[in-house]
């Protein structure tokens, strides 16, 4: 009943069918470590969104409907593959009305900066996952690597829920925890992997500062 409802908040329905899409063509290791996160993600909006019986009644309900629409067109043999992605369009566009007619301003609001945070860290995955490819780890490396990523993103949830820190309190422990968290990482490591994914890295930051405004002017 709760999984159902987890997939059915946040306009999650579409996200999830693309995610299933792609992490066909992950290896492994890679969608076990997706999956984690993502569930473990849409564990907490549920929590924050604290929606009532009658609501999770009607995601429920509208979850069913979408999933029956959704295969409709999929298996329309009659529609070309842009007439199913306009539809699909015009069906997601559909449910975020209904859900936004569901849920309170509040909700919508956490809804919407949830759903930011979740392309910015599938985002993240997907930049993750393409370094893996570059290190060629090996089977024990895999494991290690998928257990530090677990332990570290409950470690950072715990960090930015406690009431008990202030911003900048907040701020320094991130900062340890990222110390941390490369230190066993460089453990976990070949050196020439270590110096990969130094570059790796230093590409990236290279990249993002080429697409700052400031970098053009």
């Amino acid at each position: 009943m709760k999984k159902l409802l987890l997939i059915a908040v946040a306009g999650l329905f579409f996200v999830a069918n693309s995610n299933a899409q792609i992490q066909r063509k992950m290896p492994q290791h890679q969608r076990i470590k997706s999956d984690s996160s993502h569930h473990f993600q849409k564990g907490q909006m549920m929590q924050d969104l604290n929606l009532t019986e009658d609501q999770k009644t009607q995601l429920k309900s509208m979850r069913e409907e979408m999933k029956q629409q959704h295969s409709a067109i999929q298996n329309d043999a009659s529609l070309t593959a842009d007439q199913k992605k306009e539809k699909m369009k015009a069906l997601r566009q559909s449910q975020m009305q209904k859900m936004n007619a569901i849920l309170t301003p509040d909700q919508q609001a956490k809804m919407k900066a949830f759903r930011k945070q979740g392309w910015q860290h599938q985002n993240m995955q997907k930049k993750r996952g393409q370094m893996m490819q570059q290190l060629d780890l090996t089977t024990d490396q895999k494991n290690q690597m998928k257990a530090l990523h677990e332990t570290t993103l409950q470690q950072r949830n715990a960090i930015q829920n406690d009431a008990n820190l202030t911003t900048d309190q907040k701020k320094e422990k991130m900062k340890e925890l990222h110390k941390d968290q490369m230190g066993k990482v460089n453990a976990i490591l070949t050196p020439d992997q270590q110096a990969k994914m130094k570059a790796f890295r230093q590409q990236r930051m290279q990249n993002h500062v080429e697409r700052l405004p400031c970098a053009h002017r």
